[in-house]
């Protein structure tokens, strides 16, 4: 199971996180967790995606064999920098595959109880944010 994020959890990150006059436009959460690691979640890991105006910021959370969650790393990667935004997948069960400054990252994204509110339909905001971007005239 993943972590999970609260509203609060995520508006106390994104106010420590954003720059001044940068507003959130869209949140998620989704997790990486490899084929051999039996689905212990300790060798697996859990993201908050946050969009902004004029950004994406993933959020890498871990959990430890012994302690809880904690948050490992934060990559800024601006929109002009992101080459490729893929959703596969059917109802609630998505994948999200991020291309951007010679990183591939490539997450499972769930909708349901114990997830953040319209996770799924936050992932299809994100995904349209960076295709308008795209279509914008350099």
């Amino acid at each position: 199971m993943s972590m999970y994020y609260s509203d609060l959890y995520v508006n106390t990150v994104a106010k420590g996180l954003l720059e001044t006059g940068e507003t959130l436009t869209a949140r998620s959460s989704a997790k990486v967790q490899p084929w051999w690691s039996f689905k212990l979640p300790m060798l697996g890991a859990s993201y908050l995606i946050l969009a902004t105006d004029r950004r994406v910021v993933f959020i890498k959370h871990r959990k430890g064999w012994i302690t809880g969650y904690r948050m490992e790393e934060i990559n800024f990667i601006p929109w002009t920098n992101i080459d490729e935004i893929k959703i596969k997948g059917f109802l609630a069960k998505k994948k999200l595959l991020v291309r951007a400054e010679r990183k591939t990252l490539n997450m499972k994204v769930q909708g349901g109880f114990f997830e953040i509110k319209d996770n799924i339909k936050s992932l299809g905001a994100i995904a349209d944010s960076w295709k308008q971007r795209k279509a914008l005239p350099a």
